[in-house]
């Protein structure tokens, strides 16, 4: 297994504090469905001023048996950038680790950012040749760029969730589960990099929905009123991610 470097990596960007000022660390359980079944997802989330650290891991529902299905964990840096309009927020990939399993096979990806060459750098190791290599991919133009797994933390140290009454917001998502991703959805393009739009739908429930359109499939994400990730449907998928209570 490669050895995950938590050092913080400074790339141009000017450490700034977080757009809200509740502290979202801890742990989370999601019940998790989809066309093949009911999950467990867990999720941990380490939310500092200066990054965003996500552990999560859906495992088979039995307690007795219970076991990963896939893992991940993904660490991106919040920060700013010097702009001609004065400094912008800045949050950027740093690196990430994903395995899964197929058919009892695992399957491993790594990222990790390369500072030098402007790149996010990829090492994929699985049982299928395809998917043994590494790979460079630049960065596209944005200032915002979020983990697919982090959506819900990225979304809000962008501030995006405390301006519901304004335009729609646009990102980046890096899907952290490439290339694997493509063996677990259908429809959607093999890329590392995709451009996303943010938008607010009202309340429901007591919650905040919000709209987040990437690749032409929409996800629907609830938030509760501080914040706090609460849901997610991805319809056309079939996904259903809900916070189990007590």
């Amino acid at each position: 297994m490669i050895k995950i470097i938590l050092g913080i990596f400074c790339f141009a960007l000017i450490s700034c504090s977080s757009s809200q000022r509740t502290n979202f660390s801890g742990t989370s359980l999601f019940s998790y469905k989809d066309p093949s079944g009911e999950y467990l997802l867990k999720r941990d989330v380490l939310d500092k001023p200066s990054k965003i650290q996500v552990r999560q891991q859906l495992l088979t529902p039995v307690r007795s048996s219970r076991k990963p299905l896939e893992k991940s964990i993904t660490i991106s840096q919040i920060g700013s950038i010097k702009s001609k309009k004065g400094n912008r927020l800045s949050v950027r990939p740093y690196i990430s680790q994903f395995s899964i399993w197929f058919e009892k096979k695992k399957y491993f990806s790594q990222f990790k950012l390369n500072k030098q060459d402007k790149t996010l750098d990829l090492i994929m190791k699985s049982p299928e040749a395809k998917w043994n290599k590494t790979i460079s991919e630049k960065f596209p133009p944005g200032t915002v760029f979020c983990w697919f797994s982090q959506i819900p933390e990225c979304v809000r140290r962008a501030g995006f969730l405390s301006r519901q009454k304004y335009s729609a917001n646009e990102f980046v998502v890096v899907w952290d589960s490439y290339p694997y991703y493509t063996e677990q959805y259908q429809n959607v393009p093999s890329n590392i990099f995709s451009p996303a739009v943010i938008k607010y739908d009202g309340s429901k429930g007591g919650n905040l929905k919000f709209n987040v359109e990437v690749n032409q499939q929409l996800l629907i994400y609830h938030f509760s009123s501080s914040y706090e990730f609460e849901k997610m449907f991805w319809i056309s998928q079939g996904i259903t991610i809900i916070k189990s209570r007590g």
